[in-house]
C-alpha cells in the first residue's frame, strides 16, 4: 500500500475543508460508518500531500467552534427544520471529521495493515450502500446516472471523484481491494462478496446492453467461485 501523492487545491485551504467535508455526506450514502472511514482516509491524504503550516490551517478550518452555512438538502421546505438538520448532522459530523485530523496528524496510521483495513471497510460499505439504495430503487443525483454504483465507479474503475482528495482515498480503497483479491483472506469478506453479488444484477437491469464488470481490469475481479457474475467479464478479458 501506497498513499498517492496529488496536487490538493491548496490556495485556500478553507475552501477545500469545506468542500470535502461537503461531498462526504454524498461519497457515505448515509452510512456513518463510510463517513468515518473516509474521514480516515482523508486525513491520510491531507498529512501525506500538505505542509505542516497547510495541516495547522485545516485544523484551524475544521474546529468545530467554526460554523458555515452548509448547503441544504432539500428534504423539507420547513426552514427551522433545515436549520435543524444542518446544525445536527453537519455540526456533528464536523467534530467527527475535526478529531480524525487532530489523530491523523500527530499520529498518522500509515502502516499497510492499517490502511488497509481502511480501504477495505470503505469498498465494503460502498458495497452495502449501492447495493440497499439498487434494491429500494431509489434514484440519486449522480452525475446523470440515478442508479449508479459508486463501487464500480470510483474504486473498479477508478474513474475522478467529486474531489481530488476523495479521488485520492477511493485510490486507497482500489489499492486494497486489489490486494485483498491477489492475496486474501478471501474468507473475510464473504458477506460482502454476498452483497456484492446481489448488487451486480439490480446496476445491470438499470444499465441495459452493459455488465457490471466491462471495463475492470483482471486484477480487481473478484474470484467467480465467490462472484460468479465476474466470470463472464474475466473470459471477455
Amino acid at each position: 500500500m501506497h498513499i498517492p501523492e496529488v496536487n490538493l487545491p491548496t490556495d485556500d485551504i478553507e475552501a477545500l475543508y469545506k468542500r470535502d467535508f461537503y461531498f462526504s455526506f454524498l461519497h457515505s450514502q448515509g452510512s456513518a460508518e463510510l463517513q468515518r472511514r473516509l474521514f480516515c482516509g482523508m486525513a491520510v491524504i491531507y498529512k501525506a500531500n500538505l505542509t505542516d503550516d497547510q495541516q495547522k490551517a485545516m485544523i484551524a478550518a475544521s474546529h468545530p467552534s467554526k460554523t458555515f452555512r452548509w448547503p441544504v438538502p432539500q428534504r423539507h421546505t420547513n426552514a427551522k427544520v433545515n436549520d435543524h438538520y444542518r446544525d445536527g448532522v453537519y455540526n456533528e459530523n464536523q467534530s467527527r471529521l475535526y478529531n480524525e485530523l487532530i489523530g491523523g496528524f500527530s499520529e498518522p496510521s500509515t502502516w499497510p495493515a492499517v490502511l488497509r483495513s481502511i480501504g477495505m471497510v470503505i469498498c465494503t460499505e460502498t458495497i452495502n450502500k449501492d447495493e440497499e439504495y439498487l434494491r429500494a430503487g431509489t434514484k440519486r443525483g449522480l452525475d446523470g446516472d440515478p442508479h449508479a454504483s459508486l463501487f464500480r465507479r470510483y474504486i473498479l474503475l477508478g474513474q475522478a471523484a467529486k474531489t481530488v482528495t476523495f479521488t485520492a482515498v477511493y485510490g486507497l480503497a482500489q489499492q486494497a481491494w486489489r490486494e485483498t483479491m491477489a492475496h486474501g483472506p478471501l474468507v473475510k469478506y464473504n458477506e460482502t462478496f454476498n452483497t456484492l453479488n446481489s448488487l451486480v444484477p439490480l446496476w445491470e437491469q438499470n444499465h441495459p446492453g452493459e455488465q457490471f464488470y466491462d471495463g475492470v481490469e483482471p486484477a480487481l475481479l473478484p474470484p467467480s467461485s465467490l462472484a460468479p457474475n465476474a466470470l463472464a467479464s474475466q473470459t471477455q478479458l
